[in-house]
Formats: structure tokens, sequence, C-alpha cells
């Protein structure tokens, strides 16, 4: 900051400065680039300190600046590349309208967006390479609404998105670091949260925009475990079809959740996947990748090999013999779940299925006797379908049921 007023982009400090007084840029994480004038003898302690984007350095003084050096303020502290009026050249790029890139033989950085446009997609490739979205890229730029970002981008850290706190919709080539990340049977930890200024596990619901409604994947084969976990105002979250684990918790308490599909070659979906999304409506299913491990959906229920794995507030647990069980947690924290249906086919209801279902007051049993709860036989009239609910979200909610013929 200078003056109260935050310093990005590229700056070019004027002939005829001779000091740079102490932590003059301190915490600019927007500056990419300086120009030392000719005129340059001291620069004062810290005074690039915490300039985490200052990628590159042009030396027109007398001083010794290196690569990494902590010296002369930490001006190249941070830089990959430095160059002077008698070797080297500036490494930016700036033919892309609206983007910065760095470019060397090794990598290639976005590092600054300066388009006007608040309906961004970011360019396919650079030059036909892959590229890398650098820390502190939209510093700044809280007007942007939607993000719509290219398979051929990787993130360079924690705070690649940050301060894109009006974004309302956010297209991610695949979930993860980098892409390969995503094609991970067992990838390392993600939240979405990490792309927004946390290196915390569990962050989401803290660093997440509130503005934030849309996120469409459009690559990879893993989703791991809690990635979107209490994105609490994401309405919509669209899976790609080749998308094949969702692992653990994903979605948990994505409390205004709308709607889930499940694409034709899913082959694993990890417990509370669904657990706590209490807005949720719709429950859909593509054919299954496989005989042997095929999900459907029916009646808002997701559905494999005879069990209920997830439900909804709109679910009907489908009553043609098709369904024998509900699984453990299948309605957990169902919160908006008034009544449901359980047919005379099921015989298993696993444990915590109906935990957290405060407003649950009707549950109907086509079969009501024979039940047990653990190894308790069950002597209360679950034909009253008052005293049923109670029995499931409450009196035995932690229990096994199970129903002899």
């Amino acid at each position: 900051y200078i003056n109260g007023e935050p310093i990005s982009g590229m700056v070019e400090l004027e002939e005829g400065i001779t000091n740079i007084p102490a932590r003059t840029f301190n915490n600019s994480k927007g500056l990419i680039a300086v120009s030392l004038p000719s005129t340059l003898a001291t620069i004062g302690e810290s005074a690039f300190v915490g300039c985490d984007s200052l990628i590159e350095v042009q030396n027109h003084s007398a001083l010794p600046i290196s690569v990494g050096s902590s010296d002369y303020g930490l001006v190249a502290y941070y830089a990959q590349n430095v160059y002077d009026d008698n070797a080297g050249a500036s490494k930016l790029d700036t033919s892309v309208p609206g983007y910065v890139f760095y470019a060397d033989q090794d990598v290639v950085y976005l590092v600054d967006y300066t388009g006007e446009p608040t309906v961004v997609t970011l360019p396919a490739d650079y030059q036909g390479r892959g590229y890398t979205i650098r820390d502190y890229t939209f510093i700044g730029r809280s007007d942007i609404t939607s993000l719509d970002i290219s398979s051929n981008a990787s993130f360079g850290g924690y705070f690649a998105l940050y301060d894109l706190i009006g974004l309302e919709s956010l297209h991610l080539p695949y979930v993860g670091m980098t892409a390969a990340d995503a094609e991970k049977l067992n990838p390392p930890a993600f939240y979405l949260g990490y792309l927004f200024g946390s290196t915390l596990d569990d962050c989401n619901e803290v660093v997440v925009p509130e503005t934030l409604k849309t996120i469409v994947i459009k690559g990879g084969t893993t989703i791991p475990a809690s990635a979107f976990a209490k994105c609490a105002n994401v309405e919509t979250i669209t899976l790609p079809d080749e998308v094949k684990n969702i692992g653990y918790g994903v979605f948990e308490y994505c409390t205004s959740l709308k709607s889930f599909h499940v694409p034709q070659h899913v082959l694993s979906i990890g417990p509370r996947a669904l657990t706590g999304c209490s807005s949720l409506e719709s429950i859909t299913a593509a054919p299954g990748a496989t005989v042997d491990n095929a999900y459907t959906a029916a009646g808002n229920c997701l559905i494999i090999k005879g069990a209920v794995l997830f439900a909804c507030k709109n679910s009907v647990i489908p009553t043609d013999g098709s369904v024998t069980s509900i699984s453990l947690g299948a309605f957990y924290d169902c919160t908006e779940l008034t009544s449901i249906v359980i047919p005379a086919s099921v015989t298993v209801i696993n444990e915590s299925a109906f935990v957290g279902c405060t407003n649950l007051t009707s549950v109907t049993f086509e079969n009501p006797t024979g039940w047990s709860a653990g190894s308790t036989a069950l002597t209360e009239d679950l034909s009253d379908a008052a005293i049923a609910a109670t029995c499931l979200k409450e009196t035995y909610s932690t229990s096994k049921w199970t129903r002899t013929a």
C-alpha cells in the first residue's frame, strides 16, 4: 500500500528516486513486477515484504540484486527473473488481451487478469502450453461474477482464486490442485476453500464466497472426500460424465443444494456424501457403469443393490419390491422430511437412517409387524404413523431395525 492504496500489477519507479523506504510495498499481494530506476541507491528494510506475487524485477540501478536474495528489502526474494540493462529480458507477456502471463522454458504462469469483463472464460492454453494460475492472480477483482477455468490450467497454491468474493458461478476443470490429482483413486486432500485462501481442512464454510451458487466440474474421474462439504450457499453442482469415484462426505451439509445427479460411469460413492443437504429436492442417476455396481434412482432415492443409499425431503421409496433395505444414515439430518412410507419389501433399516429428521411426523409401515431394534422386539404400535415416526427418529434411532417374516 502507498498512501492507503493497494499496489498491484507492474510498477515502474521514476528516475530520480534514490531510496525506497522500509516497508513501502508491505504485503502488496498483487504486485507482479517492479522496475527499479538507475538513480536508486538504497532500499529500506522489508520494503517488499509479503509481496508474494512479485515474480520479476527489472534492475536499472547499480545494486547487485539477484533472484531469491533476502537483501535490498526483499525486492527479489519471491522473484523468478531479475534482469538489467546488460543481461536478460522480461519473461512477462501481455499479448493476450486482458491477461499477463509469465513464461520461460520450464513453466508458464497466469499472473494477472486485467480485463474488464466480469464474466470470464480463461484462455484455453498459452501458445499451445498448459499454465498454472498463480496465487493472487485475481486480487482486487471482487467484481467478477463468473469464472470458467481451462482444462489446461492448474492451481499454483492456496490463493489462486483469492478475493473473488462476488463469484456466483465457477467452472472447474477438475477437482484438485492439478489434473493428475483428479485421476487418482486416493488423491491428496482437497477442499474448495484451498483455492480461496485457506490451508486448513474443513475450511469451505469460512472462505468460499457466500455468493457462489453454481459449480460445474468439467473433468476428472475422482471427487475427493469432503471437497465441497459445507458450501452452504451452493445450489447446483454438476459432475462430469467421466467421474468414477465420489468420496466420503463430498457434499455434506451443502444445505442449499437443490439436486444431485449421478453420472453413468460412477463406480463408488462414499458414506455421508449427501448428509445434511436439507434443501435437496431431486436425486437422479444415469444408467450404472456395471451390472454389479449400478446406481439407480427412483422416487428421488439413490439405490444400489436394493438398498436406499441416499434420500431427500421429496423421497418416495419404491413400493414395487425392488427395495429391501435402507442404508446407514440414508435420511440423516434430512430436516425437511415430514412423512415417509416404508414398503412391505423392506426388512432392514440400518443404524441412524432417520437421525436428525426433526420434522418427520408420519411414518407409514406397509407391514408394521415383526420389527426389532437391535435385540429388542418392538412392542410399540407401528401401525400408528406418529408413533412409528418417534420410534425411527428418536427412541430407536441408532439401532439397526430388522423384520422377521
